[in-house]
């Protein structure tokens, strides 16, 4: 399979332990892939990839639509921090808006609950509903 004919899959988080790996298996399966980082300095920290890189803000809706485009598939894990839920809600509605197929998303909270709410579609946990 050609790269170009390959779906692009975008790993955000990618620096960090599971965007990491998640990284270096998918590139060991031949996957063209996107990673997404919050600073440029750590494209350092990235090693020897096939991976394009791109820079995004969570809190910047313009480079999380930029990183997003024409992309097939995501994984998405952010900052633990207050805004994530929000962030992250901002995050799969650019994804639908750029026709992403595929969303995988880590849950890091009990209050992360409130996302498979607001995106039935988006299972957090295999339940089907939530206390």
């Amino acid at each position: 399979m050609s790269k170009s004919s390959r779906q692009t899959v975008l790993v955000t988080g990618a620096t960090g332990t599971t965007g990491s790996a998640l990284l270096r298996l998918l590139e060991e399966r031949g996957a063209a892939l996107r990673a997404m980082i919050r600073h440029k300095q750590d494209v350092a920290k990235l090693g020897d990839t096939s991976a394009s890189i791109v820079i995004g803000d969570f809190d910047d809706a313009g480079s999380i639509a930029a990183a997003l485009d024409g992309v097939d598939s995501a994984y998405l894990v952010t900052p633990s921090s207050i805004d994530a839920e929000a962030q992250q809600i901002r995050f799969a509605e650019l994804a639908a808006a750029a026709r992403v197929r595929y969303l995988v998303k880590i849950i890091a909270t009990r209050r992360q609950r409130r996302f498979s709410r607001s995106f039935p579609s988006v299972p957090c946990c295999g339940r089907t509903t939530h206390p």
